[in-house]
């Protein structure tokens, strides 16, 4: 990660507080920066009560986060860095809940796979970041996130969409560095998104039958270049 450092990020908004986003937004927040976890049901309600139990390799601890039960609810304002972790078919409403609602339109940062979501940014008017996600992590207690990778906790790469980098692609990696991660503003992130979706296509497989999977890993990559 290079790049000089002017941009600063005030506070990290995670709209989805899952695996992934929780993961994110609790070593974001255990290093110091102001962070809103965005999430529902009983997840929301144990994250009120408790705050968010953070487990890795090295230790567990409680971290103390500010949590919103919907876009609506968060007080949008200038230097407001938007963290889309939602599961694609929940991205589209929390989007037009957050055109209709934020007074600051905030850069929205797509930490999704496929390459769909930084278009759905893009289409209502907003600034859509991609994000390469690659940290093991799992949410299966409300309250709780494990996230399974150690030093680094996972890799972060991110830059402008379609291509392109910036103060705040670089400002997000310095502050994700600091938070455990290997992060990097890069240029040509939609290359690396495609990448990762292309190791995505034997996932399912791999689940139900890894020696078939394996076998079939190359014509499965083939027809996802393809496509």
């Amino acid at each position: 990660m290079s790049g000089t450092r002017r941009y600063v990020v005030l506070r990290y908004v995670v709209l989805g507080a899952g695996a992934v986003g929780g993961g994110i937004g609790g070593l974001l927040a255990r290093s110091g920066h102001q962070v809103v976890l965005v999430a529902r049901g009983a997840h929301l309600a144990a994250l009120r009560a408790r705050g968010l139990t953070l487990m890795t390799p090295a230790r567990t601890q409680v971290v103390p986060v500010s949590v919103a039960g919907s876009v609506a609810e968060v007080r949008w304002r200038a230097g407001d860095v938007a963290l889309l972790a939602t599961k694609l078919q929940d991205a589209g409403p929390l989007l037009d809940e957050l055109v209709a609602t934020a007074r600051v339109a905030p850069p929205v940062v797509c930490a999704t796979n496929g390459l769909a979501a930084e278009r759905m940014v893009a289409r209502r008017g907003l600034a859509p970041y991609g994000m390469m996600v690659w940290t093991p992590a799992t949410h299966l207690v409300p309250g709780e996130v494990r996230v399974h990778g150690g030093e680094p906790a996972g890799v972060l790469d991110l830059g402008r969409w379609p291509e392109g980098t910036d103060e705040l692609a670089f400002a997000v990696a310095q502050d994700l560095t600091l938070a455990g991660f290997d992060a990097m503003a890069r240029a040509d992130i939609r290359r690396w998104k495609r990448a990762k979706l292309l190791t995505n296509v034997v996932g399912a497989m791999l689940a139900v039958d890894r020696e078939r999977a394996l076998e079939l890993k190359g014509a499965l990559m083939d027809e996802g270049r393809a496509v």
